[in-house]
């Protein structure tokens, strides 16, 4: 195993804009948004709910909106 020298920070270095990071960012993204997507579907059908609309509704009055969301999953 040699030794590649010094790790490089990416930041420091001006490279966290490059394409490459801009690409992985942008996938980040929307895996988090595909996974958060069908999480809500599958709530939507577990609780025989007809509608995201309803669902929101379901957040607001049984976990007191978002706030009672964010805490399930831990997010504050």
């Amino acid at each position: 195993m040699g030794d590649r020298g010094p790790q490089r920070d990416v930041k420091a270095l001006g490279l966290e804009d490059s394409s490459f990071w801009r690409r992985e960012r942008l996938q980040g993204y929307l895996a988090i948004f595909t996974i958060m997507t069908n999480v809500v579907r599958e709530l939507v059908g577990a609780l025989n709910l007809r509608s995201v609309e309803a669902f929101l509704r379901f957040v607001e009055r049984h976990l007191g909106g978002p706030p009672g969301l964010m805490k399930i999953f831990k997010l504050r």
